[in-house]
């Protein structure tokens, strides 16, 4: 048999280049790749002519290559609008944090915050990476739950190497 070519691949950009170009990204700097897009390729049925030489961000692209268009579903969106207190470096504030320099975004929690219609004025001033903001907007705490009884995340080794 022979080499399939897969066109529809495109390389990471570099740094001058990171920024999404769809108009209605909602992140458009905070990504973990960028691609540049070549007009010429179809990758699951889609005409990807109207994006040539277009930049997307990670989510925009795959967004495009699993359903043909950058809308979101049901236009609904992941923010209102894009929080002005999103960046794409800092260090979260949550003691509990299990990765506090490692995020996709960080968010600095305003006083007057009402996402998910919680408030968040005992978090004002903070900086929350994605995953622990995330979770207080859809669960009201910065804390995981405590696993299920009888489960470990890393069970206990019993007995001594080569014992």
């Amino acid at each position: 048999g022979g080499t399939r070519e897969r066109s529809h691949r495109s390389k990471p950009l570099v740094a001058q280049s990171r920024r999404c170009t769809y108009e209605h990204c909602e992140a458009p700097e905070v990504s973990r790749k960028f691609h540049q897009i070549k007009g010429d390729k179809t990758t699951r049925g889609h005409d990807w002519s109207s994006l040539d030489g277009q930049v997307l961000c990670d989510t925009c692209y795959s967004r495009f290559r699993m359903r043909g268009t950058l809308e979101r579903a049901g236009g609904q969106s992941l923010f209102p609008t894009v929080p002005k207190n999103m960046a794409p470096t800092g260090k979260c504030s949550n003691t509990e944090c299990e990765c506090p320099e490692k995020s996709r975004c960080f968010y600095t929690v305003s006083a007057d915050c009402r996402a998910n219609g919680r408030d968040w004025s005992g978090l004002a001033g903070q900086t929350l990476c994605h995953a622990c903001y995330t979770r207080y907007g859809r669960f009201g705490r910065l804390s995981k739950p405590p696993a299920p009884p009888g489960h470990q995340k890393h069970p206990a080794r019993s007995g001594g190497a080569g014992a």
